[in-house]
């Protein structure tokens, strides 16, 4: 039996590291196309902010601004979502992988992760500081 996990209820944005697990990571994507897009990997949570009444965290919503029902990611939405990334220091070490803009859709964003000293999670890149990773959270649909 094929071990799957469905991210239809994903609370906050987190990291998808690619790997060979034996665990398919699955989300609906894309906006109202409902892409169904999946993965072998593993989870990493990133640090979020939350508004005491909100469901969503303040960088999905932000997220949800530039990706809204987009189904493939455009120079000035990388743009936007590097720019984003870089204010926070809780998200400043993620960058868009600009080589897979158009494998990237709303809630599933291809990206670079630096691994630096300071990160919650180590021992992910291999030859050099960065990892290449998914950045998802929940569909607006």
């Amino acid at each position: 039996m094929t071990k799957r996990i469905d991210l239809y209820s994903l609370t906050g944005a987190m990291l998808i590291y690619p790997t060979p697990s034996g665990i398919w990571l699955n989300n609906q994507v894309g906006g109202h196309a409902c892409l169904q897009k999946q993965v072998q990997g593993i989870l990493i949570p990133i640090e979020q902010h939350y508004n005491n009444h909100a469901l969503l965290s303040d960088l999905e919503l932000k997220l949800y601004e530039i990706f809204a029902g987009c189904v493939s990611v455009t120079e000035t939405m990388a743009d936007c979502f590097d720019k984003l990334m870089q204010a926070e220091v809780t998200t400043n070490f993620i960058c868009i992988n600009r080589d897979k803009l158009t494998d990237s859709c709303e809630a599933w964003v291809y990206v670079w992760v630096n691994q630096t000293p300071l990160a919650d999670f180590q021992g992910f890149a291999q030859d050099n500081e960065y990892f290449e990773a998914i950045l998802t959270w929940n569909n607006s649909d």
